[in-house]
């Protein structure tokens, strides 16, 4: 059975990602699991994928406009500083890092014709008691079908 069009968009997303070429974000970090806080094997951080809330929308007369979503979340291992302003910059950093080199893209051939960014959390203070700093956001994979 082939993958469904969120998997493939996730892959895609994935290898995107790696090749950002960001130090922390390789192959084994970024990993694609079925909920942003399943992370066996990112004990120090890295990237999860998950899915997000989908849509459809009418788009021509003979297709629809599915929107499939990739929550991307960031993770950095936290040194429990609150005011820490060097872990606030990473996760900046990061944030931006991966915007630009997500929004607008083709991703699968003949998939996915465009991608859109929707803002979240800059911060998410509910992992800092698990030892994490985290950034979140999602990528909206636009197919016809």
């Amino acid at each position: 059975m082939a993958d469904s069009d969120w998997m493939q968009c996730a892959v895609a997303i994935k290898a995107m990602i790696v090749a950002l070429v960001v130090p922390e974000f390789t192959a084994d970090t970024v990993a694609i699991r079925k909920q942003a806080w399943d992370r066996p094997s990112l004990s120090t951080g890295g990237v999860i994928l998950s899915d997000g809330r989908n849509t459809r929308k009418p788009a021509t007369n003979l297709k629809d406009e599915a929107g499939h979503a990739v929550t991307v979340t960031a993770l950095s291992g936290s040194n429990q500083a609150p005011d820490n302003m060097a872990e606030l910059q990473r996760l900046l950093n990061w944030r931006e890092t991966l915007w630009k080199g997500l929004i607008g893209q083709s991703l699968v051939s003949g998939l996915a014709y465009d991608t859109a960014i929707a803002p979240g959390p800059t911060v998410m203070p509910g992992v800092f008691d698990g030892m994490f700093d985290a950034t979140q956001f999602v990528v909206i994979c636009k197919v016809r079908n």
